[in-house]
């Protein structure tokens, strides 16, 4: 359910929905673009199209960067902050849950090798119950530390079936069938 209810949000944010607002001033001022949508483009090279409260992105809003990464989700005093989506240069994509900049709760992870990481996130780490994914279709379901499979976990096989099940500390599996 939680899931479903982020992707109707990224559905949202990505169809452009700016919850009415009219456009900004046509020259920037903090004190006047304030609950209105605007597009700025600052010295560095990054553009921000979206909401604007207090002179700052504030609501639903697009970054894009020069590098060529592009964040479209909520936005809190500038920062990601809510439901939104990241995708990088090389094809890194985050999609789920920002705090203050950084990955926190429900999200995905799909490096360009076709790797998925999924799971609860805090401070860009992934904790608790998860599931690794693969390209050849390997997966585990299980608990996490540091990036690594630890504590109670599984292995499954492309078809399916478990290869391995039990203990795993610090990425390798230390017990169980």
């Amino acid at each position: 359910m939680r899931n479903a209810i982020l992707m109707l949000l990224l559905a949202v944010v990505s169809s452009g929905a700016t919850a009415g607002l009219p456009p900004c001033p046509k020259v920037y001022k903090a004190e006047t673009w304030t609950n209105c949508v605007g597009e700025e483009t600052f010295s560095n090279g990054l553009k921000y199209a979206g909401e604007y409260r207090n002179g700052k992105p504030n609501g639903q809003g697009t970054y894009t960067f020069p590098s060529g990464a592009k964040y479209a989700g909520e936005i809190r005093d500038g920062k990601y902050d809510g439901a939104g989506s990241l995708t990088l240069p090389s094809g890194t994509q985050y999609v789920g849950e920002f705090m203050d900049g950084k990955y926190d709760g429900p999200g995905t992870l799909t490096l360009p090798t076709g790797e998925k990481y999924a799971g609860e996130w805090r401070d860009d780490k992934l904790v608790g119950q998860v599931t690794l994914t693969l390209p050849s279709g390997v997966k585990y379901i299980g608990g996490v530390k540091d990036g690594k499979p630890d504590g109670q976990g599984a292995e499954y096989r492309a078809n399916g079936t478990i290869r391995q099940s039990g203990i795993w500390k610090d990425g390798v599996f230390v017990g169980g069938r």
